[in-house]
């Protein structure tokens, strides 16, 4: 967030400086933004440095899910600019996307060869070994601590840290670095939101709740309403998913109030409504579950309206094909969840990107084990997103 003030002033001092403009599309938080960042940099693209085109040509090829098209733009980076780490980190980035971590990993060794102690690199490292399949906690507490070590005036590295401790379930080591965090920065709400986090999966809801409000009060309008949305998690890990529900459809109302910019106001409530569609699914509430879909579904499709693309309404599209078969599949639907599953297949079939069919196989895969049809989910959900999505994960595990 803070970024992006930043590059909003710089584009607002000279409104031709292409690189404002994306790096407002790196900091933007909603799809509409990142459209029109993306669009004013290449509108205002005359004269600048071929890195400079290719940085804002990686980007763009997210807008039309060209995975394979980003990938070999970021690789024609580090070949024309192989002394830059910026080029080698943006590299990362790209692999990591595909889950080339292994490929990731050794590029942001290569920034650290190129600048030493190179902050993107160490960050990236430390986030990859946390996040990235094969994870490695070790490796990454050993990446955050030297980030530790060199920045020790950066509360983003404890931050990092208490990521770390909490992947491990040392939950009380987690808490502490996020403290330290919060002392370091008390304006880094993340820090304070994530102390809501421990708080709740150590049982202590009301810790929990009150970390959360302190993260609204201190964010900018932009992030008050992300962050209620897990205030209203609280609820869950307090054993009462209907309260979860009934939090997060108000809060779906409220969003446009909490000072939310306009063109962030849909994504948000999409975001409010797809968690509280997700409790609905989980807990079996289905008479719960179907008019916040087709909320969330409507608003999704009017996001891709605002943006006015073919893109953007095809791969809206396939988000709410995405939502639809979910449903179907835990209302044991098999042939409403295949419609739809078919349909996601259809939207993205053009796409350049191995990834492309994941949600595909989700849904797939949950309809299978709804029915009883144990080895067909598998079979799928070993296809979506398990090395990612914990949910996706959890969902395999019970198929297994």
């Amino acid at each position: 967030v803070q970024a992006r003030e930043k590059f909003s002033a710089a584009a607002e001092e000279d409104p031709g400086f292409a690189l404002a403009w994306y790096g407002q599309s790196n900091a933007a938080l909603s799809f509409a933004e990142f459209q029109h960042s993306l669009d004013a940099a290449s509108a205002r693209s005359e004269g600048i440095s071929e890195g400079e085109r290719l940085l804002i040509d990686i980007n763009r090829s997210f807008l039309s899910n060209d995975a394979a098209a980003g990938l070999a733009l970021a690789q024609e980076l580090v070949e024309k600019y192989p002394d830059s780490p910026r080029a080698w980190i943006v590299l990362a980035g790209m692999q990591a996307n595909q889950n080339d971590n292994t490929g990731a990993r050794a590029s942001n060794l290569k920034a650290l060869e190129l600048e030493e102690n190179a902050p993107g690199a160490l960050a990236g490292l430390a986030a990859n070994n946390l996040f990235g399949e094969p994870k490695d906690f070790e490796a990454a507490e050993k990446w955050a601590r030297k980030f530790i070590a060199t920045y020790p005036d950066e509360a983003k590295g404890y931050e990092v840290l208490g990521d770390i401790k909490r992947a491990q379930n040392d939950l009380e080591a987690s808490l502490e670095a996020y403290e330290a965090a919060s002392k370091l920065d008390p304006t880094l709400e993340l820090a304070a939101h994530k102390r809501g986090h421990v708080n709740s999966f150590l049982g202590n809801i009301e810790d929990a709740r009150a970390a959360y409000d302190e993260a609204i009060a201190i964010a900018p309008p932009e992030s008050k309403a992300s962050y209620a949305v897990y205030k209203g998690f609280t609820n869950i890990h307090g054993g009462d998913i209907e309260a979860a529900i009934d939090e997060l459809v108000a809060l779906a109302d409220q969003i446009e109030a909490m000072g939310t910019p306009d063109d962030q106001v849909k994504g948000l409530q999409v975001f409010a409504l797809s968690s509280a569609a997700f409790a609905a699914m989980h807990a079996g509430l289905y008479d719960r579950a179907e008019p916040i879909v087709a909320r969330r579904n409507a608003l999704q499709m009017a996001i891709a309206v605002d943006v006015g693309t073919d893109d953007a309404r095809r791969i809206q599209e396939a988000n709410c094909q995405f939502f639809d078969g979910l449903l179907a599949a835990y209302e044991v639907d098999t042939e409403g969840a295949a419609a739809h599953a078919n349909a996601i297949a259809d939207l993205v079939e053009g796409d350049d990107n191995p990834r492309k069919n994941e949600p595909v196989h989700f849904v797939f895969g949950m309809s299978a084990l709804k029915s009883g049809d144990y080895a067909a989910a598998v079979e799928h959900l070993r296809q979506a997103d398990y090395a990612n999505n914990m949910f996706v994960r959890y969902q395999l595990a019970l198929a297994e």
